[in-house]
């Protein structure tokens, strides 16, 4: 199966267990403005959205259904401001980011990068302080799948 084999998502816990056929993709968020909503897009099959709630950390894992074509981040919400859309159909709120695509070919753990509220952008260069707090937090979780993408 490719795409998201729904549209609404949770972000994983630390002791949060895996679906057979699911990866990992690491996230970090900084900046002065708390995330509560991430919206990635897919070149795979129907539905076109995996979107991701239950954001409380500047830490966090997506889980994703493997393979994936192009796994990108399109658009995030903050608590300070509402989001949704008006009787026109027209959304608001919703900040769009510019970031690359990352093909999930097989099932493991995949490093994203790091979001930028203050400048509302994702730096993908890797950042070894974030995947040593990475590696602390979802330590159970992480422990059975190989990274993909980075070395811990």
């Amino acid at each position: 199966m490719t795409g998201c084999a729904k549209t609404n998502y949770n972000i994983l816990m630390p002791k949060s267990n895996l679906t057979n056929n699911s990866s990992i993709v690491l996230m970090g968020i900084k900046g002065k403005q708390k995330v509560n909503y991430l919206q990635f897009e897919s070149w795979s099959k129907m539905p076109p959205a995996c979107n991701y709630r239950g954001i409380y950390d500047n830490v966090v894992a997506l889980e994703i259904d493997t393979p994936q074509s192009q796994f990108k981040m399109g658009v995030y919400t903050t608590l300070r401001g509402a989001a949704g859309y008006s009787h026109t159909g027209v959304g608001y709120g919703y900040i769009t980011v510019d970031s690359k695509g990352i093909s999930i070919s097989k099932r493991g753990i995949y490093y994203y990068g790091i979001l930028d509220t203050d400048t509302q952008t994702i730096d993908q260069n890797i950042d070894r302080r974030f995947l040593i707090n990475a590696k602390k937090k979802y330590k159970e979780l992480v422990k059975d799948l190989k990274p993909i993408n980075f070395m811990w």
